[in-house]
């Protein structure tokens, strides 16, 4: 349901002036990224490949910004940084402690 409801606000941003096949695949591409819970990067692909065929930035843009949030996410591997970041953000006053 979420994924529909992402593709049809997606696609109503899409320009009318490309084909119709072409902008509700793009929709549905880009919102099944979007509301996927597990989600690698390359996944991005089918809805890049998509967005050539039309002209609009702010959704290009958008879908650079969530390639490059799912690359850098996908590159730690649960590793470095994000392991740092998860500590800290579990080290802050009022942050409910596990007991390990």
């Amino acid at each position: 349901m979420l994924m529909l409801g992402l593709g049809l606000a997606l696609h109503r941003h899409v320009p009318s002036d490309a084909p119709a096949i072409v902008t509700v695949t793009f929709a549905l591409a880009f919102a099944w990224v979007l509301a996927t819970p597990w989600s690698m990067p390359w996944y991005t692909a089918l809805a890049c490949a998509l967005a050539v065929l039309f002209r609009s930035a702010r959704l290009t843009q958008c879908l650079i910004v969530a390639t490059a949030a799912l690359a850098l996410l996908h590159n730690s591997g649960g590793h470095g940084w994000a392991q740092w970041a998860l500590r800290r953000v579990h080290d802050l006053p009022g942050a409910r402690k596990t007991v390990t």
